[in-house]
């Protein structure tokens, strides 16, 4: 059984915006694992 998309442009829509969202908690670890790198390296 094959799976089908159907791109409307509703359903283009929440897909941008769930990527847009997983873009963003991306960028929010990566900030957050900086921050703590940075911290470290001042402890020592």
């Amino acid at each position: 059984m094959s799976a089908f998309i159907i791109y409307s442009p509703g359903n283009i829509y929440r897909q941008s915006i769930m990527q847009n969202d997983l873009m963003v908690k991306q960028a929010e670890d990566i900030k957050e694992f900086t921050m703590a790198f940075i911290r470290r390296m001042e402890e020592n």
